[in-house]
């Protein structure tokens, strides 16, 4: 885990981390304000905090898809090089709208979402990692990124959702690290 100290966690709250792998490199060439690569959701397994987010397979045999882990592997110091937690202002309603896009993540994660790996915001069946956070909090009544801007890089086009777009979100704020 990062040397970093973490604040009580909730439903709901956003998780960002910088990655280390060529993915997580070709994303922050990408983001305007490249400070963190991959983001995801906080939910709890009981008492155990977990995080949903979608995700290119990892390791061998894994599937490119929506999963949730335990936030302790989703910071480990082989995956992530920094980390932030972000969740909804107090005046947003946070503790209702934030549990309701935890369900709504942990329902794409249990529904085997497939990760999109054309990193299209026009399929709603395949998400990317800003997309499914995008989405959840959407479907919760919130929309973090209203209006997601066009972007090229080399063949690719499209709407995009960079992290720094969610992170620069005016209904969210920065509670740790």
């Amino acid at each position: 885990m990062l040397a970093q100290p973490m604040v009580q966690l909730n439903d709901g709250d956003i998780i960002f981390r910088r990655g280390k792998s060529a993915v997580s490199e070709a994303v922050l060439s990408i983001d305007p304000n490249p400070i963190f690569s991959h983001v995801g959701i906080v939910v709890f397994d009981g008492t155990n905090p977990m995080v949903v987010h979608a995700v290119p397979a990892e390791t061998e045999g894994e599937r490119n898809a929506v999963k949730v882990e335990p936030v302790n592997r989703f910071i480990a110091l082989d995956r992530a090089s920094a980390i932030a937690v972000y969740r909804l202002r107090e005046s947003n309603d946070h503790p209702s709208i934030s549990h309701a896009a935890a369900l709504e993540a942990l329902r794409l994660a249990r529904a085997n979402t497939p990760f999109d790996t054309a990193y299209d915001l026009d399929t709603p069946d395949k998400l990317y990692c800003t997309e499914l956070v995008w989405r959840a909090f959407r479907k919760a009544g919130m929309d973090l990124a209203p209006d997601p801007p066009r972007k090229r890089f080399l063949l690719w086009s499209g709407r995009y959702i960079p992290p720094s777009l969610l992170q620069a979100s005016p209904l969210v704020e920065r509670v740790c690290c």
